[in-house]
C-alpha cells in the first residue's frame, strides 16, 4: 500500500493551489492519502483531487483494493472541515446509489478564503451547468468562507475541463490573474 501524509501551515495572506495529476488506481492498487491543512484567518487554499480507474486486463472499472483520501483543515486550530472518501470495491457496490452512482470517476475541488461569498457559488454553478456532458456535480457551502465542489464522471478530461473553468472564473474574479496550465500533457 502507498501512503502518503503532508502537512501544510498557512499564515494570513498566504495563498496555496494544491492541484495535482489525476491518481490513477490500476489493478490491486491501495493508495492512502492524508492532508492536513491549518490556516491562520485571511489565508486562502485552492485544493483538488481527480480519483480515476486505471486499467485492467479484465476491462473492469474498479479492479483496484482501495483508496482512501482524508483531507482535515483547520482554521486558527478549530477544524473547519473533515473530507474522507473511502472506496473499496470488493465491499462497495460502486455503480449504486450513494457511492459512484452508474459513474468511474471522482473529482474534488476545495475553496477556503475570506474573499469567498454567495455570488461566487451562483457563477460557479452557471458555468458547471453549461457543460453539456453526462456528469453529476454537487456544490456547498462551508461553515467559514468557502466552499466545495464534488463531480462524479466517466472520463477524467471532463472533470478536469469542469474544475478548469472554476479554477479560472476564481482566478479571474478575485486576483485579475489567468492560471497557468500545470498540466504535464
Amino acid at each position: 500500500m502507498l501512503t502518503r501524509k503532508q502537512k501544510s501551515f498557512l499564515k494570513k495572506d498566504s495563498f496555496l493551489e494544491y492541484l495535482p495529476d489525476p491518481l490513477i488506481a490500476y489493478k490491486d492498487a491501495r493508495y492512502h492519502q492524508k492532508n492536513i491543512v491549518h490556516m491562520e484567518q485571511g489565508a486562502t487554499l485552492i485544493y483538488s483531487d481527480i480519483l480515476t480507474p486505471g486499467w485492467s486486463p479484465e476491462g473492469e472499472h474498479f479492479s483496484y483494493d482501495s483508496l482512501r483520501l482524508i483531507n482535515e483543515i483547520y482554521m486558527e486550530n478549530e477544524l473547519v472541515l473533515f473530507d474522507h472518501i473511502k472506496l473499496n470495491p470488493k465491499e462497495q457496490y460502486m455503480d449504486g446509489l450513494g457511492v459512484m452512482e452508474g459513474y468511474t470517476h471522482l473529482g474534488s475541488f476545495i475553496v477556503i478564503s475570506e474573499i469567498s461569498d454567495s455570488e461566487i457559488l451562483d457563477r460557479l454553478y452557471e458555468e458547471i451547468q453549461h457543460e453539456n456532458s453526462d456528469f453529476k456535480a454537487g456544490l456547498s457551502a462551508l461553515i467559514i468562507p468557502g466552499f466545495t465542489i464534488r463531480i462524479m464522471a466517466n472520463s477524467t478530461q471532463l472533470i478536469e475541463r469542469i474544475l478548469k473553468k472554476c479554477h479560472h472564473i476564481i482566478s479571474k474574479e478575485w486576483y485579475k490573474t489567468e492560471p497557468s496550465f500545470l498540466r504535464k500533457y
